[in-house]
């Protein structure tokens, strides 16, 4: 985000906030998206993204999966995660030499509460799959998945090729948002 728009949101947060506590009532449409201020709470306004909850890896060589290294989530005390967050996976775009008409990369999100994932489960399935298609492969995708409060304390994200093409040369990126 440039500087300007954080000076701005914060400019526009501060007024909201000194408003209610002035016992000024604002309408919900108006905070919650049916006016100009903070119209990205459709989205839940979670753009931010930390490098340090951000991890890639390179897209699996023939018929096999890879996956991501685990991202940590910090549960609490009670294991609940109760930190708004979404997971955002991306998924480049395949040439028809990484996938072939009518083959497919699936990308499915397991969960564990151990960093090595000895024990994992299946999060959410299949939450992208790209099919070759026309001779040109398949397009770039993205996903965001509203992390729940039931997630154990690790996250990945695995790819599974179901044919012979080569795709090592492309990467998945997998960041929390915030």
């Amino acid at each position: 985000m440039n500087q300007r728009l954080l000076i701005l949101l914060g400019l526009v947060v501060t007024v909201c906030v000194a408003l209610i506590v002035s016992g000024i009532e604002i309408p919900l449409e108006f905070l919650f998206g049916g006016g100009t201020c903070c119209a990205m709470a459709y989205s839940r306004g979670l753009n931010i993204v930390d490098a340090g909850l951000q991890v890639s890896k390179a897209l699996p060589n023939g018929a096999a999966t890879v996956a991501t290294d685990g991202i940590k989530l910090n549960n609490g005390d009670r294991d609940t995660f109760t930190v708004p967050c979404e997971l955002l996976i991306q998924a480049p775009a395949l040439v028809v030499g990484d996938l072939a008409d009518t083959k497919t990369m699936t990308y499915d999100i397991y969960h564990d509460d151990a960093a090595g994932f000895g024990t994992e489960t299946l999060l959410a399935g299949a939450v992208i799959v790209q099919t070759g298609a026309g001779g040109a492969g398949a397009a770039a995708a993205e996903y965001r998945f509203a992390i729940p409060s039931t997630v154990k304390s690790y996250v990945r994200v695995k790819a599974t090729n179901n044919h012979s093409g080569d795709a090592s040369d492309k990467s998945m990126t997998v960041s929390l948002l915030f």
